[in-house]
């Protein structure tokens, strides 16, 4: 079902990114909260339901923070399932075209430190 003001693409993310914080156990709200703890974007519940029902784009650096949160690769975001329903746990490619240099000059400086660092966030 189209929502006014949406694009197939926009729903189509939209519903990956529903799908991925589903997966994971997240509320709209958490994962709000999420993106602001580790990347300080001003989102809130209301931006991930706009988000999800594709009235609302995102710009490459929130794409990225999705993928941080969700632990995924920016393919996985987009893929049908990188859950495996047999282990619940998250299906990693043998390969990837994201770089962590790559993912790193993304990141803001704490976040950067702390993933280079190799620390649990």
């Amino acid at each position: 079902m189209a929502t006014a003001g949406a694009t197939p693409w926009s729903e189509y993310v939209g519903a990956r990114i529903r799908a991925r914080r589903e997966e994971r156990g997240l509320t709209q709200d958490q994962l709000a909260q999420e993106i602001q703890r580790l990347w300080g974007l001003r989102w809130s519940r209301v931006t991930v339901a706009s988000v999800e029902s594709g009235r609302r784009g995102l710009s490459a650096k929130e794409f990225i923070a999705l993928s941080d949160v969700f632990l995924d690769s920016p393919q996985g975001v987009l893929s049908d399932s990188a859950l495996d329903p047999r282990t619940s746990k998250i299906a990693v490619s043998e390969t990837s075209s994201v770089t962590l240099q790559a993912v790193l000059r993304a990141l803001g400086p704490q976040r950067r430190t702390q993933v280079s660092g190799g620390r649990d966030t």
